[in-house]
This record gives structure tokens, C-alpha cells and sequence, in this order.
């Protein structure tokens, strides 16, 4: 009799489990690197690398009108956004993960100083208009 008990509390945990990774459908990001970190006013590029995950794999877009990427520029909270591709096949349900790197133009000063500091915010948006955790780069230095 316990063993039936025990093997019914084993079946319902388990199933639990199931359900909650099931429900984990916001996309994630994990930010890994940005180089350079300091850079030439309007000559130098930035490449910034993050991990992303998604549990049920609707992230991307393959309509080039949509954007899903967006970066927002802590010196002056202006945001650009970008196109990520679709990653996974429609109306597949799979869980997806893997690393993507975004290039921001090179950069302005904005205060009218000779050096300037910020940082990057990024998140993403999948088809069903999930939003990301949302997370931010390390510091980024402009100079004249």
C-alpha cells in the first residue's frame, strides 16, 4: 500500500514539473559580452553577444516589418530596434536556446562633453507578444 501511495505522489510531482516548464513561455536573455567598451565618437562599432532561451519557440519573426529586438540607450533612453529572424518552425512547440550578437552604430555624445558613459538595456518580444527579462550591458565609454 505505501509503495502505491508513494509511486502516486511520485506521478504527481512529476507532473507538475511538466506543467511548469510548459508555462515558461517569456523568452530569456542572458547578457554575455560588448566590445569595445570604449569608443571613438561616430568612428567605432559595438558588438554586444547574449544567450537567449525560449520554452515554447515562438521567437524570431520572418516578416521583415516587424522588429522584436529592442536596445534602449541609457544617455538618452532613446530605442532602436532590430529584426531577430525565426528561429523555430511555425507552430512548433519546442524549446529553443542559443547566442545572438546585435552591431550598434557608432555612437554620439549627447551631453556635449569630450567623454561620455552609458550602458545598454535590451529585451525581446516573441510572436505571441511575450516580453523578455530585460537586461543591461556593462559600461560603454564615448569619447571625442
Amino acid at each position: 500500500m505505501k509503495i502505491i501511495k508513494y509511486l502516486a505522489l511520485m506521478t504527481i510531482l512529476l507532473s507538475c514539473s511538466k506543467e511548469e516548464e510548459a508555462e515558461n513561455v517569456e523568452p530569456v536573455v542572458v547578457f554575455v559580452s560588448m566590445t569595445p567598451t570604449t569608443v571613438s565618437e561616430l568612428v567605432n562599432e559595438i558588438v554586444i553577444q547574449f544567450d537567449y532561451s525560449d520554452g515554447d519557440g515562438n521567437l524570431g519573426e520572418n516578416d521583415a516589418g516587424v522588429t522584436n529586438l529592442f536596445v534602449t540607450d541609457s544617455r538618452n533612453n532613446v530605442v532602436n530596434s532590430f529584426r531577430v529572424q525565426q528561429l523555430a518552425p511555425d507552430n512548433a512547440t519546442i524549446s529553443i536556446a542559443g547566442s545572438l550578437s546585435i552591431t550598434i552604430t557608432p555612437l554620439v555624445i549627447t551631453d556635449g562633453s569630450s567623454s561620455e558613459t552609458g550602458t545598454f538595456s535590451i529585451y525581446m518580444n516573441d510572436r505571441a507578444g511575450n516580453k523578455s527579462n530585460v537586461i543591461t550591458t556593462t559600461e560603454f565609454t564615448v569619447n571625442k
